[in-house]
């Protein structure tokens, strides 16, 4: 290995030498024309560093700050910390990060990013829809897919987010990623609107009328727990459910809610309520709430959806 000089290395790191020892394609330390800085690997893309791993066209304003056989290839400003054989290789996403671990995996088709895999072993974040913001912290073979933005793993065996701002933990499965797990949704109803009489209004992941929707995978059951809460402006008057019930989808196709059973916490007025319901439309489970009678409130409604879900088809 050619020895540098520290007059010789301050140089490369201001860019004043191209690079030194080069050979086979891979440059031992350099720093090109484009500020791609190596050390022991090969760096192509511009204005990014790599040591000991790889930095190929495509991942410019990137670093992989060490370990082994790392590699990006997405596109700007991507990092990788540590670990092994560890890669982002999004076609059209950005700024997504790998903290370390072993074969872990960002790589996403469509307009994404800012991803996040803290470490563990064979997770992957994927997908061919737009979607940004999602983490797996850590474990073992768990997964997040379109269009799980703003969804995390917490870590555990074989769990899976394909749902918007979900928490998911497994800790093992039957055959597939994500048939045995527990998860947590919020829901949301926004913007607030009156309550046209004796009518069901849908919670959204997301807030907003028309989705996206907590769907059902197909051969599945969910026992459902959820927390229903609402107020009025300066909480003047507040509601409160609890919900339980069980809801599958089966294999012909339909969703059905099983059991419920609803229990008033507190009502200010005694004409709002609230359900789960079934969305066959979108193969999802829906919280609902209405108002059956007395006065039309502006209510801002809120509900957490716990999960126990299996799947076997």
């Amino acid at each position: 290995m050619t020895q540098i000089r520290p007059d010789e290395l301050i140089r490369i790191l201001r860019g004043e030498l191209e690079a030194i020892g080069a050979g086979g394609g891979a440059a031992l330390l350099g720093y090109d024309e484009n500020g791609a800085f190596a050390l022991g690997q090969t760096v192509t893309g511009a204005d990014s560093v790599g040591i000991g791993n790889d930095i190929i066209v495509g991942g410019n304003n990137s670093i992989v700050a060490g370990g082994l056989d790392n590699e990006i290839t997405a596109r700007h400003q991507n990092a990788i910390l540590g670990g092994s054989d560890n890669t982002i290789s999004s076609t059209a996403g950005s700024e997504d990060t790998i903290c370390g671990g072993w074969r872990n995996t960002i790589n996403c088709t469509a307009s994404s990013g800012s991803h996040l895999v803290a470490g563990g072993s064979y997770n992957e974040i994927s997908g061919a829809g737009t979607f940004h913001s999602a983490s797996i912290i850590g474990g073992g073979e768990n997964k997040i897919v379109h269009p799980a933005t703003f969804a995390i793993v917490l870590g555990g065996l074989y769990g899976k987010a394909d749902k918007y701002s979900q928490v998911v933990n497994s800790s093992g499965r039957f055959a597939a990623v994500g048939d045995a797990q527990g998860t947590i949704q919020m829901v949301v109803r926004i913007p607030r609107a009156s309550h046209t009489l004796n009518q069901w209004y849908e919670l959204f992941p997301a807030g907003g009328v028309g989705g996206p929707d907590v769907t059902i995978p197909a051969s599945t059951a969910w026992s459902v727990y959820c927390l229903v809460v609402g107020i009025t402006q300066f909480s003047t008057q507040q509601w409160g459910y609890e919900i339980t019930g069980l809801i599958e989808h089966g294999g012909g196709g339909v969703v059905t809610v099983r059991q419920q059973t609803t229990l008033n916490l507190f009502e200010s007025d005694a004409n709002y309520n609230a359900q789960i319901a079934a969305d066959n439309v979108n193969k999802a489970l829906e919280v609902q709430v209405r108002r059956t009678g007395g006065v039309d409130y502006d209510i801002r409604w809120v509900a957490t959806i716990r999960t126990v879900e299996v799947t076997y088809p």
